[in-house]
C-alpha cells in the first residue's frame, strides 16, 4: 500500500495509496490523505455553484448570463478577480487621467495647469464620437487660426452644436497663453493668428472683437475630452 502510494509508513498506506500523496502518520492521518486525493477540503455549494458558473461546459455559466435555453441561475454570482496593483497598473491608471502630470508626459506635454471647466460644441453626434474615439483635430482656420477651439461660455458652446450636435467638456493644459485683444489686431491692419508663432494657446475675451468669450489650442494633444454636457 505504501509503495501505491507514493511511499510511507504502513499505518499511513491507505490514504497515500488512495490519495496519491504519500503516506506518513497516524492512521488518522491516511483518512484525512483520502479526503486530499479526491480534491482537498470539501467545497461548500457556494463554491462549487461558483465554479461552475466559471466553466463554459457547464449549464450554469451560460444560464448566469442569461443565454436562452437554460434555467435561471441559482446561488451567488462569479466574484471578478481584481487586477493586481502594479507599478505599471498605476502608470496607466495615470497615463489614463488627465489631472495627473503623467498623462501630459505620455503625449509630450509638459505638465502645467489645467483647466476643466472649458467647453467644445461639435454639429454632430459622428463629429463627437470621432473625439471620444480618437481626440480632438485642429480647424483649419477661424479667428485665432487652426487649433481646437473652447470656451468658458456654455451658451457660446451650445449654439454651435445647435439642436444635431453635443457639448463636450474638456480639460486643457493651454501652455503659454497670449491674451488676444482681435478688435485692437483689426484697427490697427494686425493678424489675429501672429500669436501662433511664439505661444500655445490664446484667448480672447467678451467684447474684444468676439461676442463670447473663446480660446484656440494650437497643439490638440493639449484638449482632453472628459465628458458629455447633459441638459
Amino acid at each position: 500500500a505504501g509503495a501505491r502510494g507514493g511511499g510511507g509508513a504502513r499505518s499511513g498506506g491507505v490514504g497515500g495509496a488512495r490519495g496519491g500523496g504519500g503516506g506518513g502518520g497516524t492512521a488518522s492521518g491516511g483518512k484525512q490523505g483520502v479526503a486530499g486525493g479526491r480534491g482537498g477540503p470539501a467545497q461548500t455549494a457556494a463554491q462549487i455553484n461558483r465554479a461552475n458558473q466559471l466553466n463554459p461546459c457547464h449549464a450554469a455559466y451560460h444560464s448566469s448570463r442569461g443565454h436562452a435555453g437554460y434555467p435561471a441561475p441559482s446561488g451567488p454570482a462569479p466574484v471578478a478577480a481584481e487586477a493586481p496593483d502594479t507599478a505599471a497598473s498605476r502608470n496607466r491608471a495615470n497615463q489614463l487621467n488627465p489631472y495627473h502630470a503623467g498623462y501630459w508626459q505620455g503625449r509630450g506635454i509638459e505638465p502645467g495647469p489645467v483647466n476643466d471647466k472649458l467647453y467644445h460644441g461639435t454639429p454632430s453626434l459622428e463629429a463627437s464620437a470621432g473625439i471620444k474615439m480618437s481626440g480632438f483635430k485642429p480647424s483649419v482656420g477661424g479667428l485665432l487660426g487652426g487649433g481646437v477651439y473652447v470656451t468658458e461660455d456654455l451658451s457660446k458652446a451650445k449654439a454651435f452644436a445647435g439642436a444635431d450636435g453635443q457639448v463636450l467638456r474638456t480639460a486643457v493644459n493651454p501652455g503659454r497663453v497670449c491674451e488676444v485683444d482681435a478688435s485692437s489686431a483689426r484697427r490697427h491692419g494686425h493678424s489675429e493668428q501672429q500669436w501662433q508663432r511664439s505661444y500655445d494657446a490664446a484667448h480672447v475675451k467678451a467684447g474684444l472683437g468676439v461676442k463670447r468669450a473663446e480660446h484656440c489650442v494650437k497643439d490638440p494633444q493639449r484638449v482632453a475630452y472628459i465628458g458629455v454636457v447633459r441638459d
